[in-house]
């Protein structure tokens, strides 16, 4: 069950040569919910909730309102 876990959270190269071993629920779980390393784990996408948030409401991202200040009008 965990294999194929990795496999669709995009992780199990990363967890490969992190943990040069057979897939165990502590590791896997570390990789998926605490790295926020891991595009496709819990803590990253996590961190870009208020960003995507955002976004949906039709506001943009705080780049790209940076970059529409810095331009002249």
């Amino acid at each position: 069950m965990l294999e194929p876990l990795l496999e669709i959270a995009d992780s199990a190269m990363t967890y490969r040569r992190r943990y040069f071993a057979q897939a165990e629920l502590a590791t896997v779980l570390d990789l998926l919910l605490c790295d926020s390393a891991t595009r496709l784990g819990w803590r990253f996408q996590l961190a870009r909730s208020p960003n995507h948030a955002a976004i949906c409401r039709g506001i943009p991202p705080p780049e790209v309102l940076a970059e529409q200040k810095r331009l002249p009008a």
